[in-house]
Parts: structure tokens; sequence; C-alpha cells
């Protein structure tokens, strides 16, 4: 006859199917947690090979699989089934076989999470805990410490010890009779095994228990090295979100445990999590599927710094980002923009030079363009300190391009008549060269590449940071009314097909803070503030503050500014210096600007 222990419990659902579950304690971990709380006996049926031992009586020898065909069977034939249902269930599968795997009991090595640490009366779990909880560990995005306490809260002693062929050899060695010898190295058990013959442990440690002694392990631990007391503990530790409970959790483990008796026992001080990669329908990106993107067969095709920038502007910490080569092409696009900003600066300028201190402007752009810049320096500097890293990246691009490149430079080009030369040279070259320290976190090889023809004859990624001056937001919204004044006026001239470079006359039914700016940015000849239009003349009106005089007659003080821009063109084309060392393109387009404005005084 055989025993049959019979239980209750809460867990088990009475409405389904018979109400009645047998139990294999050695074979499920929800059987296994039955025997535990009701003291059931676990018999081991299965071996690793997936055959049935002694146990299994008239069974044993048999795989798993048939066994359990030979077992219904003989059921069956006793009629002992009633009725044979189909259902679902959940079974492990294994991700590389795709083969059920079937749970066993073994000898394993743990790490007692829930026992209570000599001179210390908290569990090491409960210290884990504190130390986020206490904020002396943060979590970036905050939502994310939710996710840590609903692990740490449910976390049991941790398995360490895995049935694999790779990874850190336990530790242990065994002698003859079974004593256990835990030591550093093999001569070492020797030695404490006194002459008896050792074996070692064949197990090898989790991978997530070897790796959590990565931030102090690397920096010469347990001996006291200078590099642990520079860098331990970390300042930020940046990985996935989806590995916080399995890497990150468990080096906090680790350090509240063997760094016990520092000063500070933390692995770092904070930790910030990025999303998954996907592509660019939201998928996840896998080999079976086919949709990953190799990043060295990107870089390649669009370079490091496309690819870098791809990954950070447009992502939020915590958060899943799509990736795909359209994007990418998109930023290697505006690192080619970078470039050109840069070659085109250094083809202006006569001398290549840094400049220390921040220039006197002399035009309202000039106060515009530092105003922008010493706004971004500050709005960076900020942003990076909170890990607002696609923030960051995204106001270095609008600044670059939207308000260096497509406005400034351009206007720079058309303020050489009234401007000293020297001073124009400061303010591009001052900004340049902080602007380059901005963008290296975020693009660090152009502009390390870019960097070198300042001569400094160090490293970029050395340089100091940007110290910004205060911001001068006045000068910002004065700025903001002449570019919106200066776009009516484009617009006036395109819708009456009046060339962009004619110098046409400008009267204003309003006041402006500068006429002389307004003339020169939007290309204007007089430009009067006239509270009525003047009888029989025709005008062309955008809203009520700008009105341009179709003719196109030049007056005596707009031939004075194109002769003074010709002698200006004519002086830099000539410069021997700025011929060899300019780009050809840059070169080419000087020579057209000076050929157009000859024939345009030509014909006055």
């Amino acid at each position: 006859k055989i025993k049959v222990k019979v239980f209750t419990d809460k867990e088990v659902d009475p409405e389904f199917g018979s109400g009645v579950v047998g139990v294999t304690p050695a074979h499920s971990v929800v059987d296994f947690e039955f025997a535990q709380k009701h003291k059931l006996e676990v018999i081991k049926l299965i071996n690793e090979d997936g055959k049935l031992l002694e146990s299994g009586g008239k069974y044993a020898g048999l795989n798993v699989l048939v066994a359990r065909e030979k077992f219904v069977a003989d059921l069956q034939k006793s009629k002992q089934i009633e009725k044979i249902e189909d259902y679902q269930n959940n079974l492990s599968i294994c991700y590389r076989c795709d083969t059920p795997i079937e749970p066993l009991t073994s000898e394993q090595w743990f790490v007692a999470v829930d026992k209570k640490l000599p001179g210390r009366k908290k569990t090491l779990k409960e210290l884990s805990l504190e130390v986020v909880r206490s904020g002396d560990i943060e979590i970036v995005p905050k939502r994310f410490e939710k996710t840590y306490y609903h692990w740490m809260e449910n976390l049991h002693d941790w398995c360490i010890s895995r049935q694999i062929w790779w990874g850190h050899r336990i530790p242990v060695w065994y002698t003859e009779n079974n004593e256990v010898i835990v030591a550093r190295t093999e001569v070492e058990a020797q030695k404490l095994a006194k002459g008896k013959k050792i074996t070692q442990d064949l197990d090898t440690l989790d991978t997530w228990f070897s790796s959590s002694l990565w931030t102090f392990s690397t920096l010469g631990w347990p001996d006291k090295t200078k590099d642990f007391k520079n860098f331990h503990p970390n300042q930020v530790m940046e990985t996935g979100y989806d590995i916080l409970f399995f890497w990150v959790a468990r080096m906090i483990l680790m350090s509240e445990y063997l760094l016990a008796k520092e000063k500070d026992s933390r692995p770092f001080k904070t930790v910030y999590l990025h999303g998954m990669i996907r592509d660019q329908d939201g998928k996840k990106m896998s080999k079976s599927k086919g949709n990953g993107i190799d990043p060295l067969d990107m870089i390649d095709k669009f370079g490091t710094d496309a690819l870098r920038l791809s990954l950070v502007i447009g992502a939020a910490p915590g958060a899943d980002m799509r990736l795909y080569e359209d994007k990418i092409a998109g930023y290697r696009n505006f690192v080619n923009k970078l470039w050109n900003i840069s070659r085109f600066i250094f083809g202006q300028v006569n001398e290549i030079k840094q400049i220390k201190t921040e220039p006197k402007p002399i035009t309202l752009t000039d106060k515009w363009i530092l105003a922008e810049f010493n706004k971004l320096a500050v709005e960076v500097t900020s942003d990076l300190e909170k890990y607002k890293f696609s923030s960051a990246g995204e106001k270095l691009y609008e600044f670059t391009w939207a308000k260096l490149a497509d406005w400034y430079l351009e206007i720079a080009k058309l303020e050489t008549p009234r401007h000293a030369q020297g001073s124009k040279d400061q303010i591009l070259l001052y900004i340049l060269e902080r602007l380059l320290v901005l963008w290296h976190p975020f693009t660090p090889f152009v502009t390390e590449v870019i960097w070198k023809e300042f001569k400094t004859g160090g490293f970029l990624m050395v340089a100091d940071w940007p110290q910004a001056k205060k911001v001068d937001n006045k000068v910002l919204d004065n700025f903001a009314d002449l570019q919106e004044l200066v776009t009516q006026i484009r617009n006036i001239k395109a819708e009456n097909k009046i060339a962009p470079t004619d110098f046409v006359d400008c009267y204003l039914t309003s006041q402006v803070l500068s006429r002389d700016d307004l003339q020169v940015v939007a290309q204007l000849g007089r430009v009067t503030l006239q509270a009525e239009a003047i009888n029989g003349t025709k005008f062309a009106t955008a809203h009520s503050q700008g009105e341009i005089n179709a003719t196109k007659a030049m007056t005596d003080k707009e031939k004075q500014v194109l002769e003074k821009y010709i002698k200006s063109m004519e002086a830099k084309v000539k410069n021997k210096s700025f011929v060899s060392n300019a780009p050809k393109e840059v070169i080419k387009d000087n020579k057209k600007r000076l050929a157009e404005a000859k024939n345009k005084l030509a014909n006055q």
C-alpha cells in the first residue's frame, strides 16, 4: 500500500477540474513551496538526463515524455481516468532549443539575503532597500524606484551557482570525506586540506554575481588602492532598465556586504536607466526577425557621430526609442553642417586663434548671438547636470543650425562694410571654440578634428567648459522683433518678384529699435519712419509695420554702402592668406558676390 498525504491550500482553485491536484515538490517551484509550507517529503523522480530514477518504480529508466504516455495508458487500462480535457498551461521553454524545461532539485550555493548580518541588526535585503529609500542612491527616472522596491521586497535567498561550463568557477573544494573548503586558490585550498585529496566544485558563479563586484573589483579591491579611494563610489551607473534588478540591485547587495567597513558602502550615487532600442515600427530588434541594425555598418555608412546623435536626441530616460537608417542619415547631414559652419568661419577670419574673453559687440546682431550663446551654455549645462541629454542636444542643434548658421552667419556676410573685421573675427571664433566644447560629448570625433585648427596643442576633451555670462533678455526680445520685421520684408520682396539682394526703399509706420540693422539685414535702401503713406506712390504692405517702395533707384547712401561692400570684398579675395586657407567653395562664393555687387553698381 502507498500512503498519500492530503492537505488543503487556498492557492488551489476548487473550480478548476476536480479541485484536487497532485504535487511533485522536486519538479515544480509552486509545488516546492507547498512542500515547505506543509512539510511534505521531497522525492526526486527525474535525473539530469531527463529519465526517471528508481523512485519512479516500474517507469524507472524511461524518458519523461515516454513515461507520461505509458502512465496515462496504465490509468486508462485500470479505468482510473474519468475524462481528459484540453487546457492551456504555463510551460517553461528553453530559449535556445524550444524544448520544455523540467525543474529539478539540486544542491546549490545561495546568498542569504533574509538573514540579519552580524553587528548590523539588519538583513542584506533591508540595507539594500534603505539606501534607495533614503535617497543615498538616486534612480533616474524616479518611477523605476517602485520597480526596484517590488523586486527587492520579494527577493529571497539568491542562488549564485550555475551548471554551465563558462564563467568564474565556484571557489570551493571537497575532500575525500566531503569536507567543504572555501579558498581563494587551489594552493590555498590544498594547505587547508592538510594533505587530503581535494576536488573543486564543478559549478560556476551566476554571471550577475561576478558582474555585481565590478564597481570595486576593477579598482584594486580588496587592497586600499589610490583608484579605489578616488573613484569609489562611482558617480553614475548607466544601464538598461531591463537589468535594474539583475545587475543594479545585485551591485548594491554586494557593496552593502563587502564594503560595510568603508566610509561609503554605496557602489554608485546615481543610476541612469535607458530604454530599449526598437525598429522603425516599434518592434524589438532580434536576429530571428532580421530587423536589427548593426552599429558597425551604420558607422561605416554615416559616421560614428551621426550614430551617437541618433541614439541621444529624442531618447528620454527609461523610455524605449525607435532607430532606423533614415534617422541616422539625418544626423549625418547635421554633422556635415557643423563641419561646413566651421570651415566657413575659418575661411572668413584673418587668423585662427583662441579668444580668451567675450568680445565687445558692435551691432544688435552681435549682441544677440552672444546673448543666445550665453543662454545656450546655461541651459545645456543645467540639462546635462540633470541628465536631460536629449534636451541638451536639441538646444545645441537649434542654436547651431537655426540661429548661428541661418541668421548670424548670413547677416555677418552683409555687415562687413560697416563692421570692424577684427571684431567680427573675434565673435565668430569665440562662439565656435566654445560651441565645439558644448558639442563634444555628443559628437566627439568631428569636434576633435575641428578643434585642431585652433592649434592649442591639447585635446578638446580636456578643454575648459564654457562659463556663461549673464543673459541679456532685452537683447533677445529686441532681435526677435527685428527678425519678425525682416521676415515680413523678405516675404514682400518675394511676393512682388523683387530680388532678395535688391536695395529697395522701406517706409515704416511704427518705430523700430535700429533702422541701420534693419537696412543691412533686410538689404534695403533708404529706411524712413513715415506716419502716413506718400501720395501717388505704390506700396507693398506687411501688416501695419512696414511698407516697401517698389521703385529700385539707388540713393547716394545705398551707393556708398555698396561701394564699401565692394571694396571690402576685393580686399578679401586678393588676400593671399584667405585664398590659400579658405575652402574653394567659400572663395568661389565671395567672388560671385563681388561680381554681383559690381554689376548692380554699374547698372545704376
